[in-house]
């Protein structure tokens, strides 16, 4: 990252940046704007991003002196003053208990992750036997993975089957997980803007072939992405303010191989209240998985079926239990 003081002009290709409150873009790609790159420039206190093409042509996407800018990155610092861990994968304590809760977007689309055709080769839902809580993209190694939305990097770091993983927190509370990348382009705490480059596709941790797998997170539970997100036509978000229901947040409910058939909650039902219902689970909600524990006699003594308590935790029932691990058991 680059520090450059207010008056400073500097020239990178053909790109002049005068001052922090004129960045200016002269002949943008027309032909080849593949992003390989890209580059962050602060100009005192202002942020810019910067991709660089393959073309040699440096574009500025943002300056903070833009208006919605600032007021995105208000948003997000405000989101991010709550339960703000680099070194935890999950910081809400695995999940919440629930009904339904309302998500807002500020646009009507958001970025791809991948810089050609969003081609998805395996939906969120019941795979071989556990729980696939994201989508997979298609992409080859070396790929550039963008941001879908505004946001801050929270967690940068290799993470079990999931690779070299890079999670953002977006201004509306979600979390989206960007995993089995081959590179980084970011680090924790960055604010990165929508469409900026994050990562490079691979195929680290437990991946059959490069491709990005995708969470879309709220309070460390997943949520099905295709039900917020349209990735096939135009990638367009689904709508302003959708209500998410328990179906869309558990994977056993829908399956991998196909699509699962969206149909958008836009308000609450009527025999629901209307008020937004979301907490961390108590310390009564959850077990702690201690030496010789086995799923069965865990769901005996807590009188529950061994198939709810695999379903509630999004988990086998050959699963291998970890000392240490919490298990949701209310």
């Amino acid at each position: 990252m680059f520090f450059i003081g207010k008056n400073t002009v500097v020239a990178v290709g053909i790109l002049c940046l005068c001052s922090s409150a004129s960045i200016a873009q002269e002949n943008p790609p027309q032909k080849n704007n593949t992003i390989v790159a890209y580059q962050s420039l602060v100009i005192e206190d202002d942020i810019v991003h910067l991709s660089i093409f393959d073309s040699n042509t440096i574009q500025a996407i943002v300056s903070t002196e833009d208006t919605n800018a600032i007021n995105y990155i208000d948003d997000i610092h405000e989101v991010c003053s709550h339960h703000w861990d680099n070194k935890a994968f999950d910081p809400y304590l695995d999940g919440g208990s629930y009904t339904n809760f309302e998500v807002t977007f500020k646009e009507e689309h958001f970025s791809p992750p991948v810089q050609h055709e969003m081609y998805v080769t395996s939906h969120y839902g019941w795979r071989n036997g556990r729980a696939h809580k994201g989508i997979d993209i298609d992409l080859e190694t070396g790929d550039i993975v963008n941001t879908i939305l505004d946001g801050k990097v929270r967690y940068v770091g290799n993470r079990g089957g999931y690779g070299k993983i890079v999670i953002v927190r977006h201004y509306n509370g979600l979390e989206t997980l960007y995993a089995h990348l081959s590179d980084y382009l970011v680090e924790e705490n960055e604010i990165v803007m929508k469409g900026q480059p994050i990562g490079k596709g691979g195929v680290t941790g437990n991946a059959r072939g490069s491709h990005l797998h995708m969470e879309i997170r709220y309070h460390g539970k997943s949520i099905h992405p295709e039900y917020l997100l349209d990735f096939e036509n135009g990638a367009k978000i689904r709508c302003e303010k959708s209500i998410v229901t328990k179906k869309w947040m558990t994977p056993s409910k829908h399956t991998s191989k196909r699509k699962s058939k969206i149909k958008v909650l836009k308000v609450f039902s009527e025999e629901k209240n209307t008020a937004r219902v979301f907490k961390d689970p108590g310390a009564d909600d959850i077990y702690v998985v201690k030496k010789g524990d086995t799923l069965y006699a865990i769901a005996h003594r807590y009188n529950m079926d061994v198939g709810d308590l695999c379903h509630k935790n999004e988990i086998s029932h050959t699963a291998t239990l970890n000392i240490g691990q919490k298990i949701l058991v209310n």
